[in-house]
This record gives structure tokens, C-alpha cells and sequence, in this order.
């Protein structure tokens, strides 16, 4: 569903091929129903995260349309690089980057917990190919799902054609000194 709302809004070509589910990692129609509960909720987690960064990104673009400096702010918005896989096939409920011992009963049963102080959660790996869409694998893998990553730029000033997508690759290394040539300056030619 993900993949095909990117086609409609023209995101992705139109020609793009979604790569098939890696052989390791579990089907969802081969989930019990108690670990689609709580799978789902891993994702609901992951999503809130999301939403609540979207909602607070709008605020600070709102202060700044609200001062009338928005015109004049270049922004730069991109994440890490893939969606994360380290959380393997049962996910990681009590703490990050340990092998989950909690059963999906005991999961179901602390289900409220996700996404509060007292849980360290990331979603399943599976979840990590849905958020990699429509490149193959993710994080930690050397296939574009591991390695690209979207940027958004915004500076109303100087980009006559906001929305527009771009195809361009960049990569993390030509950010600083974009920003300073922007700011008319450059990186100091001898340090120390």
C-alpha cells in the first residue's frame, strides 16, 4: 500500500518494481494473531514518533512564517540512512539492541507499555522492508534500502519550485558546506 500511494504521488516512477520480501524475514499472513497485535503496535509506536516530529517541525515553521523569516530560512530535513533492522524477527521490547526474551503473551499482555519510559522498542525487522520501500533490504545492507535515504530542502527564497522532486544524488558529506557557501562562508583553510 505504501509503495503504490509513492507511485500515485509520483514519488516513484511509475515503472518501479518492488522488490520481493527478503526469504528471512516472516510474512504477515504467517503471524499468529497475537503477534500481529503486537507487531501492529511496534509500527503505532514507530508512526507516533513520526507524527509527533511532523507536528513539531510545523510549529517551528510556523514561528518562523509567524516572524516573517520563513522566506529567508534554508532548511534541511533527512534521516539515517535505511529503516532499522537490528531488531530482527521478534522486535526489541524491553531494551534496544538486546535479544527480545519477552514472549509475544507477555508482549500482548504489557502491550501499553510500548512507546512509554518503560520500554526500549523497535519495531520487527519485516517492518524495516515496508519503510525501505521500494528499495530492497535496509539498514546495515549495502542495497539501496541500506543506503539511500529521502532529504527534503526548503528555502522559499531561493527554490522558485517548492514540492518539486528532485532525482539528484547527494550525499552527507556535501551538506556543511552547502550551508556555508549559502551563508556566504566556507570552512576555515587551516585549523589549530
Amino acid at each position: 500500500e505504501r509503495f503504490e500511494r509513492m507511485r500515485k504521488a509520483g514519488i516513484i516512477p511509475k515503472d518501479t518494481v518492488l522488490p520481493p520480501r527478503e526469504s528471512d524475514d516472516r510474512a504477515w499472513n504467517d503471524l499468529s494473531e497475537d503477534e500481529k497485535l503486537v507487531f501492529s503496535r511496534y509500527m503505532e509506536v514507530y508512526a507516533g514518533f513520526i507524527e509527533h516530529a511532523d507536528a513539531q517541525i510545523g510549529r517551528l515553521l510556523d514561528v518562523l512564517d509567524s516572524e516573517g523569516i520563513l522566506q529567508d530560512t534554508l532548511i534541511v530535513l533527512l534521516s539515517d540512512n535505511g529503516a532499522a533492522s537490528e531488531a530482527g524477527q521478534a522486535g526489541f521490547f524491553a531494551e534496544l539492541y538486546r535479544p527480545n526474551t519477552i514472549s509475544v503473551a507477555e508482549q500482548k499482555a504489557r502491550l501499553e507499555e510500548l512507546g512509554t519510559d518503560k520500554t526500549q522498542s523497535e519495531y520487527p525487522r519485516p517492518w524495516a522492508i515496508a519503510s525501505c520501500a521500494p528499495f530492497r533490504r535496509y539498514k546495515l545492507f549495502p542495497y539501496l534500502g541500506g543506503v539511500r535515504t529521502p532529504m527534503i530542502l526548503s528555502w522559499p527564497r531561493e527554490v522558485q519550485d517548492g514540492g518539486a522532486f528532485r532525482r539528484e544524488l547527494v550525499d552527507i558529506i556535501d551538506i556543511a558546506p552547502t550551508l556555508l557557501a549559502a551563508a556566504g562562508l566556507s570552512f576555515p583553510s587551516d585549523v589549530g
